[in-house]
């Protein structure tokens, strides 16, 4: 297929572009920047000059794809203006006969934990500043388009684990949790979130929606506990409340405050998807062992949403 990919430059677009190269499909980039244009070049993609807030200006570009993959935001206090206009643009040509559009959505969309994990057909109750999201994602899934929704994204260089490694990287006393040790957060790789993607694109029935699942609910106390393993010493630990969050790390921090676990048995179902990478504590352990702290990094593409 001829792909047309949304936030290619970020960390799960770079990854979802290398799988996509990798299966053999022709893919189109977005790139706002001349940097961004040479990093999405440097994965086998073909840069396309543009900007997400002007999609009028290269939806066409996209229009003559077989598929879009929406794996960008801005996470901007305009983000609900941003993104309806881009599903405007973007929705009546990409789901017509014989194209595949794949939106975004992500786990903190839906409600906090209750007596079963979370599953597909949850009623969402997103966290703030994403209220608007729900909507739109309906209407991809009314018009015959895929959702994945996935879990917290971590990766091989640290990430959303950055914060678990700051006793190392920064020489502190304490390892900050969000909302408390025992909030559970579900996780995934970002290459094997890669992989999924690729997978719902190719194989996914129109309308339907896949949690992205490796690990139901690992709480941060288990990472917390895997650094002091991997370093032989034992941390304080410092709670941040979503409130503390959102002033500090903006409202898209706000879901690491909320208690979850999650199903990702749909996905695993529907396309024989075994994620490798299943313990996001064993790499915490291992790179505070090997003092590799400078491993973490912080990327936007990485965010939950």
């Amino acid at each position: 297929m001829k792909v047309f990919l949304l936030g290619a430059s970020g960390l799960i677009g770079r990854n979802i572009a290398t799988a996509l190269v990798t299966r053999g499909h022709r893919v189109f980039g977005l790139a706002r920047s001349e940097a961004s244009a040479a990093c999405v070049a440097s994965l086998g993609v073909e840069p396309v000059r543009g900007d997400l807030a002007d999609p009028e200006l290269w939806a066409d570009r996209a229009d003559a794809c077989d598929a879009l993959i929406q794996a960008s935001g801005t996470f901007t206090d305009d983000m609900a203006d941003f993104e309806t206009r881009l599903l405007n643009s973007l929705l009546t040509r990409m789901t017509a006969p014989g194209k595949r559009y794949l939106a975004t959505g992500g786990i903190w969309l839906f409600p906090a934990a209750g007596s079963r994990p979370t599953r597909e057909d949850d009623i969402m109750q997103p966290t703030p500043g994403f209220e608007w999201a729900p909507a739109l994602l309906k209407r991809v899934q009314t018009a015959g388009g895929l959702v994945v929704h996935p879990a917290a994204v971590w990766s091989f260089r640290g990430d959303l684990l950055e914060r678990f490694l700051d006793p190392v990287r920064l020489n502190k006393v304490s390892i900050t949790v969000a909302g408390g040790p025992q909030v559970r957060w579900p996780l995934i790789e970002v290459q094997d979130l890669a992989d999924l993607y690729i997978l719902v694109l190719e194989q996914g029935e129109p309308g339907q929606s896949y949690l992205a699942v490796a690990e139901a609910g690992t709480t941060q106390e288990e990472l917390a506990q895997a650094v002091e393993s991997g370093l032989g010493r034992k941390f304080a630990r410092r709670s941040l409340s979503e409130a503390n969050l959102i002033a500090t790390e903006g409202t898209v921090a706000a879901g690491y405050a909320r208690d979850l676990w999650a199903d990702g048995s749909k996905a695993h179902r529907a396309f024989n998807w075994q994620p490798r990478s299943t313990s996001a504590a064993r790499q915490l352990a291992k790179l505070a062992r090997e003092g590799r702290p400078d491993l973490a990094e912080t990327d936007p593409g990485s965010s939950p949403r």
